[in-house]
């Protein structure tokens, strides 16, 4: 017998405010659809989308959108849907605005993981024409940079690693003029790669880290590096942590920074190696890709043996249990 939810599965009408691509949405939906009562398939585009959902009252929102546009003819006033949710009462899957925000916000993130006391690597913001010359860079090369404000691995590429001084120029005013954002700029780290599912137990206020590495081949520059072409888990070989001492140390950091970003639910944290093989705090993605090949359900495969099916439906009962948790 399906158990008696009303639950609305939720994505952007315009892909490029959706976390999720329409397929893997309905594939979802159709998971959904086999253990509850009733569930649909809800496109929004603006806030007037929004509060016609939230009239009809779901037990829950299982979410795969961040931000939409308050109308339909103005993009550049924006809202985080979970907020919108939160204050209509309307339980949803996943984290608040002001932590989902950080997915955004990518300075903001490090410098609440930097107050947590947890290990990421130094930074400086720029733009082009802020750094006139080689000598006047607050970093030595190599040099990562990724735009300050975009998620999903969005603006990552082959130049993102840069060598030299002319390279860097063009990377920042690749990022400007391709994505009108400013450029996080980040020592390079050359050491091994690594993403962390972390599951929340609101039963028992516990949580599951399971750390995965993901090995990745070259890329035209020579260099390793997990962009836009390499997100999904296509690409890559993925492997369960066997080092003892490196798996708890990616535990303890992808557990802390959950935590100092105020994340709840389930989420992604990337960390990789220094050049001492020490983890460092890359960026956070707390409504991470849930298709077949994503490594959130990968690596809830490799570690606990259930599959996507069962970590999208784990990730509903997490929603719910968070929602009992709270009344209690």
């Amino acid at each position: 017998m399906k158990i008696n939810k009303r639950i609305e599965l939720v994505r952007a009408s315009k892909s490029k405010f959706s976390s999720m691509s329409p397929g893997p949405s309905r594939a979802i939906m159709k998971i959904l659809k086999k253990k509850y009562s009733s569930v649909n398939f809800t496109e929004i585009s603006c806030l007037d989308d929004l509060e016609i959902l939230i009239m009809r009252k779901p037990d829950l929102v299982f979410l795969t959108v961040k931000q939409i546009p308050i109308s339909d003819d103005d993009e550049s006033q924006m809202i985080w849907v979970s907020d919108v949710l939160q204050n209509a009462g309307i339980n949803h899957t996943g984290s608040l605005g002001a932590a989902i925000s950080l997915d955004f916000d990518k300075t903001k993130a490090k410098d609440k993981v930097n107050s947590a006391g947890l290990k990421t690597t130094e930074y400086f913001i720029t733009k082009p024409g802020d750094y006139k010359s080689e000598e006047l860079l607050p970093i030595s090369f190599p040099l990562f940079i990724k735009p300050t404000s975009l998620g999903n691995k969005k603006g990552v590429d082959a130049e993102s690693v840069v060598h030299n001084y002319s390279d860097y120029v063009s990377k920042v005013q690749s990022l400007s003029t391709n994505f009108n954002s400013k450029s996080l700029v980040e020592p390079f780290l050359s050491g091994r790669e690594f993403s962390v599912a972390v599951f929340e137990n609101h039963d028992t206020q516990t949580l599951n880290s399971m750390p995965i590495e993901i090995v990745i081949g070259a890329n035209i520059n020579g260099d390793r590096i997990l962009g836009t072409t390499a997100d999904s888990g296509d690409d890559e070989v993925v492997s369960i942590v066997d080092n003892k001492k490196l798996h708890r140390s990616l535990q303890v950091l992808a557990e802390g920074v959950f935590r100092a970003l105020d994340a709840r639910d389930y989420g992604r944290i990337d960390i990789r190696l220094n050049g001492f093989g020490e983890p460092q705090f890359l960026e956070a993605n707390l409504i991470p890709g849930l298709s077949t090949s994503s490594f959130f359900p990968i690596a809830n495969k490799m570690y606990n043996n259930l599959n996507h099916d069962e970590t999208i439906l784990q990730i509903v009962a997490t929603a719910f249990g968070r929602q009992t948790a709270d009344k209690i």
